[in-house]
């Protein structure tokens, strides 16, 4: 289970990549990340910003979060409403380009990343998702699936109000996505408890998951949400 919320940091244009990278190293200095993993994230940072800057006349935004209670490792998300890719596979083999530089800039990520994925749509754009791990022993064994979720904070909030949970077991998984009403601390407040409630007594009924949670959550501002 990981219900964190992501860090954002928009990218308009170049003048933000500078500080955006050292904003993420410090991040990554806060989750007690080894020197070698913050220097393989400043790699990773740094080519995300760089495809950014030469992909994207819009800019984008990097979205970062630990991994893990207590923390295993970081994740970094690009998103961008660039061009996109026609053949994702071969753009990240080392030399191939459609800008006329080195084509190194995906193989780089991929390499210096202990989890490395990649969509991406002509004419709508590019998400790459990267996670570097304390250790070898961190990364998290093989699954059939994976599930995962990207919560930031409402605009000129701190506080994201959105709650998330996944439980897995021998058969699928138990999964829980809902929105404390409103924004800010107190609808983080409604949501972390709803997650608390459905972690500490995963339920297979999903009614009866949800009037489980609806109980424990009746004295806060209360959410909306599925399970």
């Amino acid at each position: 289970m990981d219900v964190n919320q992501h860090y954002r940091f928009a990218v308009p244009d170049r003048s933000y990549a500078s500080l955006t990278k050292k904003d993420i190293t410090r991040l990554a200095e806060s989750f007690a990340l080894s020197e070698g993993a913050v220097g393989k994230v400043n790699i990773i940072v740094s080519e995300m910003l760089t495809n950014l800057e030469k992909h994207t006349t819009q800019g984008g935004e990097l979205l970062v979060k630990a991994i893990g209670k207590p923390i295993k490792g970081i994740e970094i998300i690009s998103l961008d409403n660039g061009p996109g890719m026609i053949d994702p596979e071969r753009m990240q083999e080392d030399g191939v380009s459609t800008f006329g530089s080195a084509g190194e800039g995906l193989g780089a990520i991929k390499r210096q990343s202990d989890v490395f994925d990649l969509y991406s749509l002509p004419q709508v754009g590019t998400v790459i998702v990267t996670r570097v791990y304390k250790s070898a022993k961190s990364i998290p064994a093989a699954r059939r699936y994976d599930i995962g979720s990207v919560m930031v904070p409402k605009p000129k909030e701190v506080d994201c109000g959105d709650g998330y949970a996944v439980i897995h077991h021998e058969r699928g998984a138990y999964v829980l996505a809902l929105d404390g009403l409103g924004h800010g601390t107190h609808a983080q407040e409604a949501a972390q408890l709803a997650v608390k409630t459905f972690c500490e007594n995963p339920i297979p009924d999903p009614a009866l998951a949800l009037q489980t949670i609806h109980n424990s959550i009746r004295r806060t501002r209360g959410a909306v949400g599925f399970a």
